[in-house]
């Protein structure tokens, strides 16, 4: 942990500053969203997050390991389907695995790879869809189907 702390007091003094990545796909580059200062402070934690618990692994035997380990809550986030599409593509390369297309729920696209017994798996929700599952998790709360399966309010 006192490498991010190091690297925060280090960078904090540039906050707001947007910084642009363009990443190589195939010999194509592709412009992703801007990323801030905090952008690189969250991901410098994760990254050393994931090293301390490797350690912590690896140091304490006695600790059972998660019977599934995964990371593969990484919801790709855009401002259009065009954007997720060649973020996802980035990641696939990256990890030297095709996309797969989802045909549920409004075709998510998929990249995924396993690192030992861990998977690291990064997730395109289309916009349409997500704007539909934003608007079903609106009314979720007010929707409660009564004994005879009719909705009350």
């Amino acid at each position: 942990m006192t490498g991010v702390l190091q690297y925060a007091a280090a960078t904090i003094g540039v906050a707001g500053v947007g910084v642009a990545l363009a990443l190589q796909s195939g010999g194509e580059t592709v412009d992703l969203p801007h990323r801030t200062p905090w952008e690189a402070l969250q991901r410098a934690a994760v990254v050393d997050g994931l090293r301390c618990l490797a350690d912590f692994y690896q140091a304490h035997p006695e600790v059972p390991l998660p019977a599934y380990p995964a990371f593969n809550d990484n919801i790709i986030q855009a401002r259009t389907d065009e954007e997720g599409a060649a973020i996802i593509k980035v990641i696939a390369a990256a990890l030297g695995v095709e996309v797969i297309t989802t045909t549920g729920g409004g075709q998510h696209l998929v990249a995924e790879r396993s690192f030992g017994g861990v998977l690291l798996r990064a997730v395109y929700v289309p916009v349409a869809a997500m704007a539909e599952y934003n608007a079903r998790q609106v009314y979720a709360e007010s929707y409660r189907p009564d004994d005879h399966g009719e909705a009350t309010t």
